[in-house]
């Protein structure tokens, strides 16, 4: 009987272990965008996130967002990225200027059945080395 009882615990406490870690299963997504910068002089970076800027030999800049959400479920990143946008970058022309920014410029906190997720996103920019990459989100082509 006292073996009965002990190995009902250990099933019952490995159940709620096994319930807690899918509820605090982290979901993983890395996005990618390019835009073409031809005829571009000089872009400003208005960029949500930890930014990381890379030079690389190819024509076109190429974002690598990674976003990393802990505490919810799949479909609820899914959501962020497919309905909402909400890791998307836009590109705008302006007169003299060409400007890269993230469509939610603030990210208000993510909540799952009440509780809050914990979310990290990391933008890697690889910008062409006809560029030069400067203080303050700006890049600069080079003479």
């Amino acid at each position: 009987m006292r073996h009965f009882v002990f190995f009902r615990f250990v099933l019952i406490f490995l159940g709620v272990c096994l319930g807690f870690s899918a509820l605090q299963a982290q979901q993983k997504r890395v996005l990618h965008q390019t835009f073409d910068v031809t005829d571009i002089e000089e872009i400003h970076l208005e960029i949500y996130g930890e930014v990381e800027l890379v030079p690389w030999s190819g024509s076109k800049i190429m974002s690598e967002t990674t976003v990393e959400l802990a505490g919810a479920p799949k479909h609820v990143l899914e959501f962020f990225i497919e309905e909402k946008k909400r890791y998307d970058i836009e590109e705008i022309l302006g007169a003299d200027f060409y400007v890269l920014q993230s469509v939610e410029k603030e990210h208000r906190e993510i909540s799952y059945k009440g509780v809050v997720c914990e979310e990290k996103v990391r933008v890697r920019l690889f910008i062409p080395e006809d560029f030069e990459i400067l203080e303050g989100g700006k890049v600069l082509r080079r003479k």
